[in-house]
């Protein structure tokens, strides 16, 4: 779980971490919403 603090909305943007691939270091997230971020 990662969260960050958006200072501008006053809000915690939330985060599943779904995956990591350890090769690039590139953390796959999903959002509450079920978007993928890269």
């Amino acid at each position: 779980m990662m969260e960050r603090w958006d200072p501008e909305t006053r809000t915690h943007d939330r985060f599943v971490i779904d995956r990591v691939t350890a090769s690039s270091n590139m953390l796959t997230l999903k959002d509450r919403e079920g978007a993928v971020w890269i």
